[in-house]
């Protein structure tokens, strides 16, 4: 290393610039040569010596260095080199004697003083040989990175500092069908479409204005058919080594196809795939916005919840599409029943909400009800069949019935089910005692959880007799629950909440093995040669392990099976389940006998207990209850007995209350009966003195018909019509028992 400099304080520098391979010159202020290491000599085929103290100029033909020491700029070969640029690249040839013509690239770096005045600066250069790799580096950067273009399912771009598209690469036009050249020239906001699509334009316009980056910059556009197509653009600002913005460059990519599939996605989440209503999500968002919007211009809201009245018998006795018709049809016609600024949503199976936008009062909410009632009540037209639904609906306002959208939807809702406890085509409005009614159902449910682990119910039994000889045939198993708070209480209010609430399956299975437990004691006290009937709700049936609750209770209780009788409601053998077939013919082959309950009231016919084993048909009270008088009940009765009798099936009517019935039952053919004419349900002990004496048996029940000798006694009214409504009045009555059944496999009255 040769220097004019004999500071010590410059040996470090020396050492460092000495061992470096590259070529270093440094140059004071006048540009005179003021160090160079051996490097930098070899590379210029000039000694050491002899270039200390001469100018760039000489040592380094090619190139003319002048300084300005007013500016400070440094001129190479014409080309300005501003205080501000403290470096540059040069290539020059030298033709010296050691190697002829060789290009050399040389970094040009000045120093100012504090003052900031220019006194030199440094010179390094790099060997031909180095640039031709860097070179090589360069090209095969240039190609992965055309390859990674080419390769690329996303498109590339740039912008000049104008934000017009500069350049944009040929995956556009495969995504697009657009020619990249159109876009050339061409600010991104104009050709961008508004809309749901776009991204905050705003917010992106503020990011291009402070040459900030961005992500993910979403935007509609027309592709070359001229369709909406939604693009994502990504990009980052360019600086040249000035630090001035030269423009953006970034990717972007066509995103329409995910963009729809989101909305696909969204549009699931919100909407019932059978109707495309408002799901519950959809209907419970606008709900909300409709209460604000009350609360901003004092407006009134209604919630109507609806409810297709016997909706399940159109899909047990005609399959689920034909449902799935009905609930179409039912959308359609809300729909077109309602203002244009109303919410229709369907919240599952048949219930239907409406948001009613604008209602000024309670009668505005009753007319929408009663017109959503008329319109119901007309039958559905389902491939040459009418079908009759009706509708029942329960009515919450706001203001007034709740704060928030979730009581609104509930307060609805206990209206709806105060509604259709009144009976079909009814309405009801929400009124703050029905919370309480709900707390005391939850509250019967807490209590029938614990009764049913404790044991606490008891079973009543009523008799059946064949109706020629007299002779006992049946008792009936009915349950009872003696409530420490509220006395007995009637199978009809508890049975409900057990269903609801899936006791119902512990309590069928209670009821089944004391029933078995109590007749095998009167059996083995030889007491009992008649069958035991036992009710079985729709949801036990319904279970696949049925057949074996039933075989276990038969062998842990002893009773024969010979001598069991369940009874199933005639809306069982409508639903024609392989669960339920096979479970009713598993049933049959144990020995255990079937028999349809209420039957006249579903959509059945006869034809249907074909296909299933049972060997009996209780005809239903409701066509009892006027047979003396009504000729179409008598009509009905008739036509059942005489079909039954023809399939070779027992007839078993329930409910007779009068001798008139009795008699007019026995000479239509009927062959058994049960009722208050003939004996009332009694515990189990009344109905062990009853079979241990036959004196005891007549005293207490003397219309029931006893063969002595083969002769039949005649008939003597055991209870009268009045005890019989008292009875009633107490929460037995038959309508009550049969509106029970028919909600639910129940166990009771």
């Amino acid at each position: 290393m040769t220097s004019l400099s004999g500071n010590t304080g410059d040996f470090l520098l020396d050492a460092f610039a000495e061992a470096a391979s590259d070529g270093f010159v440094a140059f004071d202020a006048a540009l005179r040569i003021t160090t160079c290491n051996t490097a930098a000599a070899h590379l210029l085929g000039i000694a050491c010596a002899d270039v200390l103290g001469r100018s760039l100029a000489d040592v380094l033909p090619g190139i003319a260095a002048t300084v300005s020491l007013d500016k400070g700029d440094v001129r190479i070969d014409g080309a300005c080199v501003a205080p501000s640029q403290p470096a540059t690249i040069v290539t020059l040839s030298s033709d010296r004697t050691n190697g002829g013509a060789q290009p050399h690239g040389w970094t040009i770096r000045r120093h100012f003083d504090s003052a900031g005045k220019f006194d030199g600066g440094i010179a390094v250069h790099r060997a031909a040989e180095s640039f031709a790799r860097i070179e090589s580096q360069l090209r095969e950067s240039e190609q992965r990175l055309r390859d990674f273009v080419d390769s690329a399912t996303d498109w590339f771009w740039e912008t000049d500092r104008d934000l017009r598209y500069s350049y944009v690469s040929e995956m556009y036009q495969q995504a697009t069908g657009l020619p990249p050249e159109s876009r050339l020239g061409f600010r991104r906001g104009e050709f961008r479409l508004q809309g749901p699509d776009d991204g905050d334009w705003d917010q992106h316009l503020t990011q291009l204005a402070e040459r900030r980056p961005f992500r993910d910059f979403s935007f509609a556009y027309l592709d070359a058919s001229g369709q909406r197509r939604v693009a994502q653009v990504s990009g980052r600002p360019v600086f040249d080594d000035s630090g001035e913005f030269t423009g953006y460059r970034g990717v972007g990519r066509d995103i329409t196809a995910e963009v729809e599939a989101q909305k696909r996605l969204m549009y699931v989440a919100h909407h019932d795939p059978l109707t495309g209503l408002p799901n519950r999500t959809l209907l419970k968002e606008r709900l909300e916005n409709n209460m604000g919007a009350v609360r901003r211009h004092t407006r009134g809201l209604a919630v109507l919840t609806l409810d297709l009245d016997d909706f399940k018998s159109v899909n047990d006795t005609l399959g689920h599409a034909a449902g799935d018709a009905v609930l179409s049809e039912t959308a359609v016609r809300i729909c077109e029943a309602v203002r244009a600024g109303d919410t229709v949503g369907r919240l599952g199976g048949d219930e239907f909400t409406i948001l009613q936008a604008e209602a000024r009062d309670r009668d505005d909410a009753e007319a929408l009800a009663r017109r959503l009632i008329s319109i119901l009540s007309e039958p559905f037209e389902l491939g040459g069949e009418r079908i009759h639904c009706g509708a029942s609906v329960g009515i919450s306002r706001y203001p007034g019935d709740g704060n928030d959208a979730d009581d609104l939807l509930r307060h609805a809702n206990l209206a709806l089910y105060k509604a259709k406890s009144a009976g079909r085509n009814s309405l009801c409005f929400f009124t703050p005692a029905m919370n309480e009614e709900v707390r005391e159902r939850r509250l019967l449910e807490a209590e029938l959880r614990q009764a049913l682990k404790q044991d606490d119910f008891v079973l009543y039994f009523q008799p059946q007799i064949d109706l020629q000889t007299g002779r006992l045939v049946g008792l009936e198993a009915l349950l009872r629950w003696p409530h420490p708070r509220l006395g007995f209480v009637a199978p009809g209010a508890f049975l409900p909440v057990a269903e609801r609430s899936g006791l119902i399956l512990g309590i069928d299975r209670w009821v089944l093995k004391h029933a078995c437990i109590q007749a095998k004691q009167w059996i083995d006290d030889g007491l009992l040669t008649a069958c035991v009937a036992v009710n079985s709700s729709a949801m036990q049936l319904a279970q696949r392990d049925m057949t074996s609750a039933v075989e276990r209770i038969l062998h842990e209780t002893g009773f024969p099976p010979e001598q069991l009788e369940i009874e199933i409601t005639e809306s069982v053998l409508l639903v024609d389940t392989e669960v339920v077939t096979a479970t009713l013919e598993a049933i049959h082959q144990l020995g255990v006998s079937l028999a349809v309950d209420d039957f006249g009231t579903g959509y059945s016919s006869l034809t249907y207990l074909r296909r299933f084993p049972v060997q009996k048909v209780k005809v239903d009270r409701t066509f009892i209850r006027n047979i003396c008088t009504n000729t179409d009940d008598a009509a009905i009765t008739g036509a059942i007995i005489s079909l039954s009798k023809a399939l070779k099936l027992t007839v078993i009517a329930e409910g007779i209350e009068t001798k008139g019935q009795l008699d007019y039952l026995r000479l239509a053919g009927c062959d058994q009966a049960q009722g208050y004419y003939i004996g009332r349900p009694m515990s189990a002990a009344d109905c062990t003195a009853l079979l241990r004496s036959r004196a005891g048996l007549e005293a207490r029940h003397p219309a029931l018909l006893l063969a002595t000798g083969g002769q039949t006694e005649s008939f003597l009214p055991a209870m009268h019509g009045a005890e019989a409504r008292e009875d009633e009045a107490r929460g037995n009555n038959a309508e009550s028992q049969r509106r029970s059944r028919l909600a639910s496999r129940q166990t009771g009255t």
